[in-house]
Formats: C-alpha cells, structure tokens, sequence
C-alpha cells in the first residue's frame, strides 16, 4: 500500500495563488509518508496551555464528495472501512448506481433531463446535470464546510462534468477545496483522455489542489488485471 500511495503523491500537482503547477519532490512524498504511517500528532503540556482560555476551538467540518460511477465507487469503498470526523456524500447522475453505494447523503442530479439514466458519457450532460440541481449539492455540502475532497473519474460524463461544478459550490461557500482526479486507462481510447483533460482543466479553476493518479499506473503493480486495478484506485 505504500508502494501505491507513493506513485499517487508523486503524480500530485499543486497550485499555486496564481495558478501555477508544480510536482511534489521525492523528499516531500517521503515526509508524508511518514505522517502517514506516525499515528496522530499529539499537542504538548506546553502547546496546549498557550490556548486562550475559554476559547471555543471547535473541530473542522470535512465533506468527502463522489462524483459520477468512479466516484461513487470510493465512496462506498470509504464507507466499508469506516471514516469519522468527515461526511461522505455521492453524487450521480446514474439512480441505480446511487441506490447500491453507501454513504451518510446521496444526491441524484439531473433527473429532470436524465430520468436517473445516467449521463451516457457526455460531459456537458453531466454538467447541465450539475447545474440545473445545484442547490441540492449546496445543500448536501452543509452551511459552513472547511474542508472538501472530491474524487472523481475523469473521462466519462458525470465525474468529468459535474465535478467541476462542485467544486464551485464549495468554494462560494468558502471552504477548502482537494479533488483527487483519476485519469483513464490509455485503453479507453483518446476521445476519454480528451474529456479527461478537459474536466481537469475546469476542475482547476475552482479547486485549490488537484491530486491526478494515471489509472495505467496502477497495472504497474504486480500483475494487477484491469478490474483488479479499479478497485485498488478506490482505495487510494
């Protein structure tokens, strides 16, 4: 698993205020690793008498948002393993798909263009979708969000075309934005990586930090077959 989550942090990219791109260096992806693996910080005698007294600190309201199949997916995969301190929400365009993740909200948007069907792979589908029920996400983000994650498959309809739009909501609202973005299989064909590219570029607009993982990368491992490696990005 450290294996894994090494190539996904090498793959990030950061913004920065004016939009600029850099890759994580080796030593970075090394201090992570280690925060990963050390268990939570713990706060000093010292560190915490130096709080003002009687001050409400309060804890950050964290939402983790799936948008379209992919996202959904890891969601659920999120779900099985258990997670506090954070709302996990779904969103699809996809009724029956929504109906079988699990997670603390789903939202089905676009089911007045749709009728629950999916969006068929169009992104500006996905994204009429997002539009046109967009204070359905609002609501499902809650009032005052910290911090939100979004994960979402680019290439297809929904998570390419939606997320981005998400990503908006949440920024008006002033939180925190990280969108971990999975690029497809070179498989899937260019017309999917075209989408893809241009999801992410929409997605940058809104979004503070976009996290891209290669799914070709993940088949690297071992002899992963391509479902196998589907499920391992879920987890990721």
């Amino acid at each position: 698993m450290e294996g894994v989550i090494r190539e996904a942090l090498g793959m990030r990219r950061e913004r920065s205020g004016r939009g600029a791109e850099r890759t994580v260096s080796g030593m970075e992806i090394d201090s992570i690793l280690r925060e990963l693996t050390s268990g939570p910080r713990q706060d000093g005698p010292d560190e915490l008498d130096d709080l003002p007294f009687g001050e409400d600190v309060g804890t950050a309201n964290i939402v983790i948002v799936g948008v379209g199949g992919a996202g959904c997916n890891t969601i659920d995969s999120i779900m099985s393993i258990g997670v506090k301190g954070a709302t996990c929400v779904a969103i699809n365009t996809d009724k029956r798909h929504l109906k079988r993740v699990r997670a603390h909200k789903k939202v089905l948007i676009g089911a007045s263009i749709t009728g629950g069907l999916g969006a068929g792979g169009f992104p500006e589908v996905g994204r009429a979708c997002a539009e046109r029920d967009a204070h359905l996400i609002a609501e499902a983000l809650g009032k005052r969000p910290d911090l939100v994650f979004i994960t979402a498959g680019m290439g297809g309809g929904t998570g390419t075309g939606a997320a981005p739009v998400v990503a908006r909501i949440a920024r008006e609202k002033g939180a925190m934005v990280i969108a971990v973005a999975t690029m497809p299989f070179k498989s899937e064909g260019k017309k999917r990586m075209q989408n893809a590219i241009m999801g992410i570029r929409r997605l940058r607009k809104y979004a503070d930090t976009v996290i891209m993982m290669a799914n070709d990368k993940l088949l690297t491992f071992g002899d992963l077959t391509i479902q196998e490696a589907f499920m391992v990005g879920d987890y990721v």
